[in-house]
C-alpha cells in the first residue's frame, strides 16, 4: 500500500470499524467505508470504482470478500491475518 491508496473497509457498526479507519489513516491510506450488507458483486463494483488495492473485512463479512479473490481483475490477491477483529485483509493487486 502506498500513501493515498484507497482501502475498502467492510464492517458492521462496531468500534473496530473506527480502529481500522484510524489505522488506515496512520498508514497514509484513504478509508472507503462500506456497509456489511455488500455481496461479492457489490464489493467488486466498489473496488473497481474506488481503485482500492486492499480490503479490510470484519469476520462477519469475510466470506463475501473471499469470493472476490477469484475475480479476474484481482490477480495477485493474498490474505493477511493479524487484525484482531478481522479474518482477512485482502490485497487485491
Amino acid at each position: 500500500m502506498k500513501k493515498g491508496d484507497p482501502v475498502l473497509h467492510i464492517f458492521p457498526r462496531l468500534p473496530e470499524a473506527f480502529i481500522a479507519q484510524i489505522g488506515t489513516f496512520k498508514a497514509g491510506g484513504v478509508a472507503v467505508p462500506c456497509t456489511e450488507m455488500l455481496r461479492a458483486k457489490d464489493i467488486i463494483y466498489r473496488v473497481e470504482v474506488s481503485g482500492a488495492r486492499v480490503v479490510v473485512a470484519h469476520t462477519s463479512t469475510a466470506d463475501e470478500v473471499e469470493e472476490v479473490r477469484g475475480y479476474p481483475s484481482s490477480s495477485g490477491v493474498s490474505a493477511q491475518d493479524g487484525f484482531p477483529c478481522t479474518r482477512n485483509a485482502v490485497r487485491l493487486s
